[in-house]
């Protein structure tokens, strides 16, 4: 008289469970961030404004068309701003944020760490093709699929900001006491005290497979950030941005 009902909820947990896992998957992927802000070096791509970036995800297919992942990155940002950008005109003090007047003219260089939190929903825009156009099925390569992303998440970071020439001190965000000089690299405050700002990202992931359960994945997403001080500068009050690229593998479970 036991045994029934325990096999009918052992039955309703793993049937549960291979719900819940069904189309569950785990990836993990490395690129590089390109910082947009008021630190920066002009140009597309320019070294200066390159940091790395480390991804982990959790995904899942709601459906053949959507598919939704929480993600977790961490990575560091850089740009530099040299005396030829800052001084487009005599007035240098409304191009360089230096509330302790420790800017020497030359330039400016920043280094930020950061670790972000994202929720994000992607469309898979082969499937929504192939459901208004039902004949582009017949030409379509089916390991290869194209995904229109959107998100939100919420960023942790710290910035210290430096002279070019001395590296000398200049302002920093993220850290105790940032008016004093004297070790500041040393009082970097805790992950849980740091700074933090709410984001939205949206770009588009390309991913190619020929085994069931692995498949490679491009991705391009953009982030704009609700702070303009991920490089420790605050100038117009703008929100920055970084845009990353990586390439990683998505396992199914």
């Amino acid at each position: 008289t036991h045994k029934g009902p325990t096999i009918l909820e052992s039955d309703n947990i793993s049937y549960s469970q291979a719900r819940f896992l069904g189309n569950l998957m785990i990836g993990a992927s490395y690129g590089f961030s390109e910082f947009k802000g008021d630190v920066k070096q002009d140009g597309f791509m320019n070294p200066a404004n390159i940091g790395k970036l480390y991804n982990f995800s959790i995904s899942k297919n709601i459906n053949k068309f959507f598919s939704v992942s929480s993600e977790i990155l961490f990575g560091n940002l850089k740009g530099s701003h040299s005396n030829e950008d800052a001084l487009i005109s005599d007035a240098t003090s409304d191009l360089v944020s230096d509330p302790y007047y420790r800017y020497e003219g030359l330039g400016e260089k920043f280094t930020a760490n950061y670790l972000e939190i994202d929720l994000i929903t992607s469309i898979n825009l082969e499937r929504v093709y192939e459901y208004y156009f039902p004949k582009y099925r017949y030409y379509n390569n089916s390991n290869f699929d194209i995904y229109c992303n959107i998100g939100f998440g919420l960023a942790s970071f710290e910035s210290i900001r430096r002279n070019i020439g001395s590296d000398n001190y200049i302002y920093a965000y993220g850290y105790d006491d940032q008016e004093t000089i004297e070790n500041i690299t040393e009082r970097k405050e805790s992950l849980y005290e740091r700074p933090r700002a709410g984001l939205v990202c949206y770009g588009f992931t390309f991913t190619f497979s020929k085994e069931p359960k692995l498949r490679w994945k491009l991705t391009f997403l953009e982030r704009i950030v609700d702070t303009d001080l991920l490089d420790a500068s605050f100038i117009n009050d703008n929100y920055d941005k970084f845009r990353n690229f990586s390439l990683g593998l998505d396992f199914t479970l």
